[in-house]
């Protein structure tokens, strides 16, 4: 069960519990029909006399559906900006009986959260100024907006008649739960949960102070849950969200400890303990989760049991043991098969049982006899075959069986060599390699390398894959340089050059048509062919002597277009530090430069005219000043880092050619102070001795 993200969404997923007055449920048709035209202003005309007559009728699920449809509307009519809908939301909330403001407060929460998301970037590049902020929230640091969020979940958990309060009687407001309602039994229990889920996302850990809230993995919260309750956390952070996590996760377990289901107990701890797994320091931290979860499990007589096997089989199959991990999530899943934890749990298996074969080799085959090297899991035998192909052909195809008839009626084709191999049991279900050499007693030729984990080669439940080789005494070396398509044809065993060979090469020219070049290596084994610059694709085969050798796919030849020298101009700043506080004054100087790197002429620009700007983190203007370079193209200046603005990263440029910026930061820092103290030596030192110090 959750709350909708956005007002759109909130109140599309809006579901009638109970049957709406008539005046109310007309209104509501009104309603539709507007959206349906596209007349947000009507639509939201009429959600207003639903919104006045819910309150009045004391539908405050009601209400404050129409309230959340009606500023969306709203938005879309002042052009569906989420920041005007969050003010909307604000100032309706003064406004809101005192009923309604736990959930509208959670609302607002809410946005506040996805405005951040949205402008991550934006939030992550500012850090927290001694100057006081204003009530524009676009414009605030991270810490600030952090305590916004936590001040709209914790002022909506602040309303104690939230625990005797069934979801139920919310749920025109709430979607469809996708966990049984007993999970979330409560008003308090959903608007809790949704609390825990901003504290436990970590996007806040930026805004983390010095002494941050710290868990150590030894400590409570990877505990038994009698011990886990009776913590005390200490720490001067108690704005953590770490550390306000903790404490929700307790008084939502204190408030089910005595319940004859213990449903919305036992998965609150599953949750409890997960988020500890994320967030401890330490080591140890997997056996005590599991130990945690095996003590779950034991109390649980419910489909949880399942779930939490799931994270305990998890857990161990991420830690190598594959075997304990099958066994675990077998139990799960045999349990309570249609639940969520038995789910997960069967697909756990499957995945721990899944074969998975990959095969590796040169794509050149001559002596020494390269090997094939044959990645396994779950698979006891590998089937090989060797199948002629025509590379020309081939080629024409780009190197790819694009279609299944043409990978079944290759798996249909003759062999002319076939083999198999036995593989020894991966009975701990890991990952296992052999190598293998291959034939080599197969006449020279270009063939398809086939391999199965089935003899019979199907493509139905089997695994096979697909490779080229050349089988040749020839080996081909490419290179790509200035307009120049260049290698070398080698002997494959001894590297010895190849001359006269032919060289062809296919290059992909204009509207996708290849060009076909030849041309022939020298006594150096040498062969050089002219492209043109849009002429980067293609293939190349080389023969001699009967035997050929080629590239088995279109390759890339990127390398070595000449770019004509242009000249270039740009200005070289320099600041006096790397970091100011806000007040202290900003020392700068740059030197412009001229250069022309084709005709090796590189200049300074004297008497040059530069306006050079002072940007804030927002890349706001702070401050411009105009300039002129000196006799040796200097040029120096002064500006005050700002005081009541945003910190963070600051820059220094030029506002036109010659272009030059330089980047630093603004910060509410203090200088670290530390101490070295060094004993006196136990003994004098000697030449040559090492002496420890106390």
């Amino acid at each position: 069960m959750r709350l909708l993200g956005t007002f759109l969404a909130l109140a599309a997923g809006l579901v009638f519990a109970q049957a709406q007055p008539a005046n109310r449920e007309a209104l509501w048709k009104q309603v539709a029909a507007a959206e349906k035209k596209g007349l947000p202003k009507t639509a939201a005309a009429k959600l207003q006399l639903i919104y006045d007559s819910a309150l009045r009728d004391g539908r405050h699920a009601e209400a404050i559906k129409a309230l959340a449809k009606r500023i969306t509307h709203e938005g879309a009519v002042q052009g569906n900006k989420p920041e005007e809908k969050i003010t909307r939301l604000q100032a309706e909330l003064e406004k809101t009986p005192d009923e309604a403001k736990p959930l509208l407060q959670t609302i607002l929460g809410h946005w506040y959260w996805q405005y951040f998301r949205a402008n991550r970037y934006r939030f992550l590049q500012r850090t927290a100024t001694a100057q006081p902020l204003g009530d524009d929230f676009t414009t605030w640091d991270l810490p600030r907006l952090y305590r916004e969020i936590d001040l709209h979940f914790t002022n909506a958990l602040a309303d104690g008649r939230l625990k005797t309060i069934p979801t139920t009687d919310f749920a025109d407001l709430l979607t469809k739960p996708t966990l049984p309602e007993k999970y979330r039994p409560t008003l308090y229990d959903f608007i809790a949960h949704e609390a825990l889920g901003f504290y436990t996302s970590g996007e806040f850990a930026a805004a983390k102070p010095e002494d941050a809230f710290e868990v150590r993995a030894s400590g409570p919260l990877l505990g038994p849950l009698d011990k886990f309750l009776a913590w005390v956390p200490e720490t001067t952070d108690t704005e953590s969200p770490q550390f306000k996590a903790v404490r929700l996760y307790q008084d939502v377990l204190r408030f089910h400890l005595d319940d004859a289901d213990s449903s919305a107990l036992n998965d609150t701890d599953i949750l409890r303990l997960l988020h500890g797994k994320r967030i401890v320091t330490g080591d140890g931290t997997n056996d005590r989760f599991i130990e945690a979860m095996q003590s779950l499990v034991e109390r649980e007589p419910g489909p949880l049991s399942a779930w939490a096997r799931y994270h305990w089989a998890q857990t161990l199959h991420a830690d190598g043991d594959s075997v304990e991990a099958r066994r675990v999530a077998i139990a799960g899943r045999d349990a309570f098969p249609e639940s969520r934890g038995g789910n997960r749990c069967h697909n756990l298996v499957a995945q721990i049982e899944q074969k998975s074969i990959n095969i590796q080799t040169e794509s050149i085959w001559n002596a020494p006899w390269p090997e094939l090297s044959v990645a396994y899991r779950n698979i006891t035998e590998v089937h090989f075959r060797l199948v002629p192909a025509d590379w020309n052909k081939f080629r024409e195809k780009n190197f790819r069986l694009s279609s299944k008839e043409e990978r079944q009626a290759l798996l249909k084709m003759e062999p002319v060599k076939s083999w198999r191999h036995d593989l020894p049991p991966t009975a701990d279900y890991k990952q296992r390699t052999e190598l293998f050499t291959v034939p080599d007693n197969v006449k020279p030729g270009f063939y398809f390398l086939i391999s199965s984990a089935d003899a019979s080669f199907r493509e139905n439940n089997n695994q096979t894959q697909t490779a080229t080789v050349w089988i040749s005494d020839l080996s081909l070396v490419v290179r790509s340089r200035a307009n120049q398509l260049e290698g070398f044809v080698v002997q494959g065993n001894s590297g010895d050059p190849v001359a006269g060979a032919q060289v062809d090469v296919w290059l992909l020219g204009n509207r996708g048509k290849y060009v076909k070049k030849t041309g022939t290596t020298d006594e150096s084994g040498m062969f050089s062919i002219q492209r043109a610059r849009n002429q980067y694709r293609g293939f190349i085969l080389a023969q001699h002597n009967g035997q050929q050798v080629g590239t088995t796919g279109r390759n890339n030849y990127w390398g070595g277009t000449v770019q004509q020298p242009e000249p270039k101009n740009s200005v070289m700043f320099f600041t006096d530090r790397a970091i100011y506080r806000p007040g202290q004054t900003i020392q700068f100087k740059g030197i412009a430069l001229a250069w022309h790197q084709g005709k090796d002429d590189y200049n300074i620009m004297p008497d040059r005219k530069i306006t050079v700007i002072l940007h804030d983190p927002n890349r706001e203007e702070v401050e411009r000043l105009d300039l002129k370079t000196n006799g040796y193209g200097s040029l120096s200046g002064s500006f005050t880092a700002p005081k009541g603005r945003l910190t963070g990263n600051f820059q220094i440029a030029t506002t036109a050619v010659p272009r030059g910026q330089v980047y630093f930061r603004v910060e509410e820092y203090k200088r670290p102070k530390f101490l070295v103290e060094l004993g006196k030596p136990k003994q004098s030192p000697k030449l040559g001795e090492t002496v420890q110090l106390n």
